[in-house]
């Protein structure tokens, strides 16, 4: 009922939501109460899944966490059609999910020392500064093909402005 009377609040004051995802679970949950509902109706839904860090889904163990992240990016594009999809990594595991989620076709990925605390999952080398994350995963990206969108356009896709 909270999260409900939030979503009518953000959206009534011009907030867009974003939605967190954890699990295959909450994607049906979703568009079982808040889609087919009618209750969120600031299009395309901003939904972020967590993996590996809090009490989310565990991912440090290959390649369970890479089945684990096709099976919910999937199901989020078959459920969601109309979504922005975002992967949030954590966790000693964080830069080869974070990899699979470029390679997926994720439109919004996270990196830095909020998250995870090791740069890569077999080496000890702890994260010292958030921009040389960003750094490295943005030139992953675009070695992948994908384009880094800068402010700007981040705004416009998520149709913030």
């Amino acid at each position: 009922d909270n999260l409900k009377e939030g979503i009518q609040f953000m959206e009534k004051n011009g907030v867009k939501p974003i939605f967190q995802f954890f699990d295959t679970y909450a994607i049906e949950w979703f568009r079982d109460e808040v889609m087919e509902s009618g209750l969120a109706k600031w299009k395309p839904y901003n939904i972020n899944l967590q993996m590996g860090k809090h009490d989310t889904t565990f991912i440090g163990a290959d390649p369970w966490g890479h089945f684990e992240l096709l099976t919910c990016f999937n199901t989020i594009k078959a459920v969601i059609p109309d979504s922005i999809i975002g992967v949030y990594a954590g966790g000693r595991n964080w830069l080869p999910i974070t990899v699979t989620a470029i390679t997926l076709g994720a439109d919004v990925v996270r990196a830095g020392v909020e998250d995870a605390l090791w740069i890569y999952p077999h080496r000890d080398d702890i994260i010292t500064k958030n921009s040389e994350m960003i750094s490295k995963v943005a030139t992953i990206a675009r070695e992948l093909g994908r384009e880094v969108a800068t402010p700007d356009q981040v705004r416009q896709i998520c149709k913030l402005s």
